[in-house]
């Protein structure tokens, strides 16, 4: 079964200006998140929402074999379920996971846990104890999911809890997942320069 991952990385940070393009232990953080993803999947999107952001993307990231830029279609909101949607429609594999550009400490085989359990699912998405969802660290059946968010933004409706519902989804526990990533580190997220910092020392541990 062929795998895409999609990593969405047309959202808008407040605190950190392009945050998939800024430096993180030496190179932009979004390539920490496709080094990751290609051990793992045929096929790599990186969904931006803009044409703009797509030219300034190529011209910092270059193009590569593993990757293509997807643009969203002009919608009068900013939505995961927007990155989704364009996610769906470009990828040419039957499952596709979609991923956030800022969780750098993703693990290959938390990844590969998501894939490997999807089976005849139409979702996986990984959650917490005190149900907290992970609906951008998830794998899609993508034919179906596609289908289903075409439903949801014809009536209004933006939110992926919206699509998750109305697919038939398993939920992988986050206690699950610990038995191969104790601390969690591949949903922690960088949202300030701070983070950053502390996220790139980590790496930079890791490294030596």
């Amino acid at each position: 079964m062929s795998r895409t991952a999609a990593i969405l990385a047309g959202g808008q940070s407040r605190r950190l200006r392009d945050k998939a393009l800024i430096l993180l232990a030496g190179k932009p953080m979004i390539m920490h998140m496709i080094d990751k993803c290609k051990k793992v999947v045929d096929e790599i999107l990186v969904i931006v929402n803009s044409q703009e952001q797509s030219d300034t993307f190529s011209r910092e990231i270059g193009h590569a074999p593993q990757f293509k830029i997807a643009v969203d279609t002009r919608e009068p909101f900013i939505s995961p379920l927007l990155g989704a949607r364009t996610a769906f429609e470009n990828s040419r594999s039957e499952t596709t996971l979609l991923l956030p550009c800022d969780t750098p400490l993703i693990r290959t085989s938390v990844l590969e846990l998501i894939f490997s359990v999807i089976a005849d699912w139409d979702a996986v998405v990984p959650r917490h104890p005190g149900g907290h969802i992970e609906p951008l660290h998830a794998a899609y059946k993508t034919a179906i999911s596609r289908n289903v968010i075409d439903g949801l933004l014809s009536s209004g409706k933006r939110s992926m809890k919206d699509l998750i519902i109305r697919l038939r989804t398993l939920f992988l526990s986050t206690d699950t997942i610990k038995q191969l990533d104790p601390e969690l580190e591949s949903f922690t997220n960088i949202n300030t320069i701070d983070e950053l910092r502390k996220v790139e020392r980590r790496i930079n541990r890791e490294d030596d």
